[in-house]
């Protein structure tokens, strides 16, 4: 009986293998998107010295409207979500991640704290889902990581991975069906960090070693 299951299986495995090696086989400079998930100087989560659950939302402001690579700095207040939310746009539209379609953001919730700290930050990326495993590995919680094999559904599937040691989320939405293996691995993904839901603060400062 385990045999008629053990084919199957192996031939998914190979599958899966095969696709991450064809996209590690692509030249692809791999530079920028080490930056952005591992900044040197600045332990993650970090995006150019913002360090959620450190920093606050003024002074991200201020950093960001100083950072000659960023423009469009918009704030909006969303009372429904007790939140500010901080959006903005990277100036390269060449980079070989940078979504050039979709703003930036970060959000800081209102509490009865003097100042309003930032909570995490949500970057929209043209990053393949399979360049992020083959950098961080398999995250802790893959979500929908076999579903997608059963997939036949019209609306999109919705795929991610948490690396709770980073405070990294990443995530993306698989458009159409049926979902292949390529479409999975080549899938682009947003990338958050930070959030109170992921794991505890315990850094006290956000600064360059």
């Amino acid at each position: 009986m385990a045999r008629r299951f053990i084919r199957p299986v192996l031939i998914l495995i190979l599958l899966f293998t095969a696709s991450l090696i064809l996209i590690r086989a692509q030249p692809y400079d791999d530079h920028e998107l080490r930056d952005l998930l591992l900044p040197p100087g600045c332990p993650p989560p970090c995006l150019i010295d913002i360090c959620p659950g450190i920093t606050t939302v003024d002074d991200a402001v201020k950093r960001l409207k100083e950072n000659n690579a960023v423009t469009d700095v918009r704030i909006v207040i969303n009372d429904l979500r007790q939140a500010v939310i901080v959006s903005w746009w990277w100036k390269n539209t060449q980079s070989s991640i940078n979504e050039v379609n979709d703003p930036l953001s970060l959000i800081g919730y209102m509490s009865d704290a003097p100042e309003i700290i930032v909570d995490n930050i949500t970057i929209p990326t043209r990053v393949p889902f399979g360049l992020i495993h083959l950098m961080l590995g398999g995250g802790s919680e893959d979500t929908n990581y076999h579903n997608y094999i059963k997939w036949r559904e019209p609306r999109p599937l919705y795929i991610g991975s948490t690396y709770r040691d980073l405070q990294i989320f990443v995530y993306g939405y698989i458009q159409g069906y049926p979902v292949t293996t390529h479409h999975y691995w080549n899938t682009p993904v947003s990338v958050k960090m930070g959030d109170h839901n992921l794991a505890p603060f315990t850094r006290v400062n956000c600064q360059r070693d």
